[in-house]
């Protein structure tokens, strides 16, 4: 007969190995025990070790992957609210900041190693520790996984199933068990993998979006969230959690989107409502929220070629594909801000109404902790230049929401929302493992001038929480609210909005200076500037800004970094349209 096939694995310095002799298909299993391993941990718990791990088949290396030491775990242990998800990781609570993932082109086959890991640094470099893969998407490359492994990004991996009713028939149930299969084979244990999410929408769908009636007793996918799919990770995938929908509630007869139980999509607040409120809510995770804005002015300026440019333009219309979406737009203007005077205006008052929405939304649900343990926001990336929900755009430019999104997922941070009549709520939220003991300075002034009077307070939160008191606000329609403490960024509040008391004409002193690969701008304020930002990409192509959305009191200075390309005009990055603020919309 012929001689036996060796196979061999090795991982983390053990190798173990076995023979196959007989003809045809042979399955084999090869254990390898590896004694006192490194654990991986994601970003901001704990290093990401891997190892190398090489099977061989006849002496010759067959397949190979890095792999990490880690336990996944979920907890839905009911409380006095409900049943909460809570993502643990070698056994401990891990607080989710994260972002959904969508395909990040229309032609996947184009997207590199290389583009992986640009799109998911703008993640890490965004404070994120998760990222969702929706089940409208794929299932990503290789490289999307090696990257998350290496990053110390959680995934949240949905199934491919989303938005619609699915048959269960055996032509499609075959397919399902097949794709499924493959699916979990090739992704199961990667270090990264946090969970297994059977679909996208449709339980929710089911019950609240009229499928019900509409497709009677007929199948709609149930089975295979509920026993197909948990069935195939259990078997091929045992050290990943799985749930069966997002949103999601433990009890399957609940409403599957609910606040007090699993995780919760918040669309009310982008489809019908002002992004105050946000502060309606109280998910135990938030899954997916999101609200809209322009991709970035060079980005747009690339691809809509309408002369003179326009928001109701030919072109630009084609670059907007949301429901009503200009209209939840300009309900945001209408809502913050005074009618801008021309598009530049426009453009710029609905990235920044994007960018207040969504620092809003991450703000209130982290202050909420550990009640609301995950928050994760639609969307990172964009597939093509376009007005949506991502906070980077299809060219790779970093929009305004972007640096909201970084501000608000800062390990601890204050946060000042409204709380009523003449009140503030002031929270302090802490994602470290020691308790935080602060002192807090709150200052109260006037948009258009005057001293600030201050006074403190002392407030201590445990680790992986948040502590909350209520605080005066200034009675004045004009005046405003600043919380500050030593080593976090300030948390500032404003009584009235921008279009009803308005704000100072910007006036400021700027210097541009030349450094070693790109620019120094300094801004040293005259009047309060409200929400300062230097948008580069519009003469420095490829342009990357250090920080953006700063506030500044009468006389405080900030200092901007600009990485990019040599201009022949350095004043360009010293005024508008590249340095703005919410002064420029107000006035």
């Amino acid at each position: 007969g012929e001689a036996p096939t060796q196979l061999s694995y090795a991982v983390g310095g053990q190798t173990v190995t076995a023979s196959v002799s007989e003809p045809g298909l042979s399955e084999v299993v090869l254990e390898a025990r590896v004694a006192g391993p490194q654990a991986w941990w994601p970003r901001g718990y704990g290093e990401q070790p891997l190892y190398d791990s090489v099977l061989s088949v006849g002496g010759e290396p067959a397949w190979s992957r890095k792999v990490g030491f880690r336990h996944m775990g979920i907890d839905l242990s009911p409380d006095e609210v409900g049943a909460p998800l809570r993502l643990l990781v070698n056994g401990e609570l891990i607080l989710a900041k994260g972002v959904n993932w969508i395909p990040d082109d229309v032609f996947f086959t184009r997207v590199t190693a290389a583009d992986y890991r640009r799109a998911l640094t703008d993640a890490v470099d965004g404070g994120c520790n998760l990222v969702r893969i929706w089940g409208g998407g794929l299932y990503e490359s290789e490289d999307f996984y090696d990257a998350t492994d290496e990053l110390g990004l959680l995934v949240w991996q949905d199934f491919a199933f989303a938005c619609a009713a699915y048959a269960e028939e055996d032509w499609l149930r075959e397919t399902v068990l097949v794709e499924a299969r493959q699916a979990v084979g090739r992704l199961g244990g990667r270090a990264s993998l946090a969970l297994w999410c059977g679909n996208n929408e449709n339980e929710t769908g089911y019950q609240s979006w009229g499928w019900k009636e509409r497709l009677g007793d007929r199948a709609w996918g149930l089975g295979y969230y509920r026993e197909l799919l948990p069935a195939i990770v259990a078997e091929l995938d045992p050290t990943t959690p799985y749930i069966p929908a997002s949103p999601f509630c433990p009890d399957p007869a609940a409403e599957a989107n609910n606040d007090a139980d699993g995780d919760t999509h918040v669309w009310d607040v982008w489809n019908d409502l002002d992004y105050l409120h946000y502060a309606d809510h109280a998910p135990r995770f938030a899954s997916e929220f999101g609200f809209g804005g322009p991709m970035a002015y060079s980005t747009l300026r690339a691809a809509v070629h309408d002369e003179p440019l326009s928001r109701d333009g030919a072109q630009l219309v084609v670059h907007q594909k949301a429901d009503n979406g200009f209209g939840k737009l300009q309900r945001g203007i209408d809502n913050h801000f005074p009618e801008p005077v021309d598009f530049r205006h426009w453009h710029w008052a609905t990235q920044l109404n994007q960018a207040r929405a969504f620092h809003f939304g991450i703000s209130h649900f982290r202050s909420l902790q550990p009640l609301c343990t995950g928050s994760v926001i639609w969307q990172l990336n964009d597939c093509w230049p376009v007005i949506s929900w991502a906070v980077v755009d299809s060219a790779g430019v970093r929009k305004p929401g972007w640096y909201a999104m970084r501000h608000a997922h800062e390990d601890r941070m204050l946060v000042l929302q409204p709380a009523g009549e003449g009140k503030a709520r002031l929270a302090a939220v802490n994602n470290l493992r020691e308790p935080w003991h602060t002192r807090v300075r709150l200052g109260r002034g006037l948009r258009h001038g005057g001293e600030v009077t201050w006074e403190t307070l002392d407030l201590s939160v445990e680790p992986a929480s948040s502590t909350a008191v209520e605080v005066a606000l200034p009675l004045e329609a004009d005046s405003f609210l600043l919380a500050e403490a030593d080593g976090v960024r300030r948390a500032v509040w404003f009584t009235s909005t921008d279009r009803e008391a308005g704000l100072p004409a910007p006036q400021a002193q700027v210097s541009v200076d030349r450094v070693e690969g790109g620019y120094r701008v300094q801004v040293t304020a005259q009047v309060l500037l409200r929400d300062l930002a230097l948008t580069a990409d519009e003469v420095m192509p490829g342009a990357v800004v250090d920080d953006m959305l700063v506030t500044l009191l009468p006389g405080e200075t900030a200092t901007f970094t600009v990485r990019g390309p040599e201009l022949a005009d350095p004043s360009v990055l010293a005024s508008w349209p590249v340095l703005r603020s919410a002064n420029d919309l107000a006035n």
